[in-house]
């Protein structure tokens, strides 16, 4: 099977072969007076593994037309040309300003849907009680009505006529329906 060059995630860094020696002579000798040379060393060690590894493949290493691959631009052109289809290149070709910018949205985004749903939040909480606070109204409207009809049940029943009394619940309940 051949070998093929492919990138991987691990990147290498490239780091000054003078800076290499230098730091390694400092393994073999333990002398005091080399103790400004070894923080100076370790400073621009620590400076150069600091910064970003290059990015071995700005452009894409293959394209991808539907559902083919094409190691060439060229194949993959021509594929797209005779299906219609769009060109999609695949591999590591990272571009920082779009990654920073596309974060900077998504921040946004983040923030403008923890507002909107602080919003919801309250608008569910107020509904809900308005709609708790005309329920209770309702209550206390049909609680009032069953209180004066116990008041008149009362006075009714004080008196000796208990057809009275039944005509009195059959009126009342009837003007509920």
């Amino acid at each position: 099977m051949p070998t093929e060059n492919r990138s991987s995630n691990t990147e290498m860094v490239s780091v000054p072969r003078r800076l290499l020696e230098t730091i390694r002579s400092f393994h073999w000798t333990q002398q005091d007076s080399t103790d400004l040379a070894r923080a100076k060393a370790r400073a621009e060690l620590i400076d150069v593994l600091a910064q970003p590894a290059p990015q071995p493949h700005p452009e894409p290493i293959a394209w991808m037309v539907g559902t083919a691959f094409w190691w060439t631009k060229e194949e993959a052109e021509r594929d797209a040309a005779a299906t219609g289809l769009q060109i999609v290149g695949l591999g590591p070709m990272t571009d920082t300003g779009e990654i920073a910018r596309l974060r900077e949205e998504l921040g946004y985004m983040r923030e403008e849907r923890d507002d909107l749903s602080y919003k919801l939040d309250r608008f569910y909480s107020r509904t809900h009680g308005i709609k708790n606070l005309a329920a209770i109204e309702q209550l206390s409207d049909k609680q009032a009505e069953r209180d004066a009809l116990l008041q008149r049940m009362k006075t009714l029943f004080r008196a000796d006529d208990p057809f009275d009394l039944y005509d009195a619940v059959c009126s009342a309940l009837s003007e509920k329906t």
